[in-house]
């Protein structure tokens, strides 16, 4: 049975989550309160090993999932490699494993400024 899976990250505890995947009807939700500077995120981590073959996971954007560019791309892959789709729904882009080179490319791009804007 699919399951739609949200992750929604803040980089403080004191930052609000409810604005993330508010209109998604989600089955269950991983929630992290930190940086997504590296993977070691304790609801990411419960996270890969929830989803199974066939879920879709769900993520308010691209910056959310990481903003580091080489860890996005490492999720994804991982994640594609499990046959788990991501959505990324800001971006309006969906990775389900069909070879797309340009949702290849703005994950790239993206993951990039991310990673640029977090250093800044």
């Amino acid at each position: 049975m699919t399951k739609q899976i949200g992750y929604i990250r803040v980089s403080s505890v004191d930052q609000n989550t409810a604005r993330q995947l508010s209109d998604v009807k989600l089955d269950k939700t991983f929630v992290d309160k930190c940086s997504g500077k590296d993977t070691d995120r304790p609801a990411l981590e419960q996270l890969i090993e929830y989803a199974r073959e066939g879920d879709v996971i769900h993520c308010h954007d691209i910056s959310r999932m990481a903003r580091n560019t080489e860890n996005l791309l490492q999720l994804v892959k991982m994640f594609i490699g499990q046959r788990v789709s991501l959505k990324f729904h800001k971006e309006h882009v969906e990775f389900t494993g069909e070879n797309n080179p340009m949702q290849e490319l703005m994950l790239t791009l993206l993951g990039g400024i991310y990673q640029f804007e977090r250093a800044m």
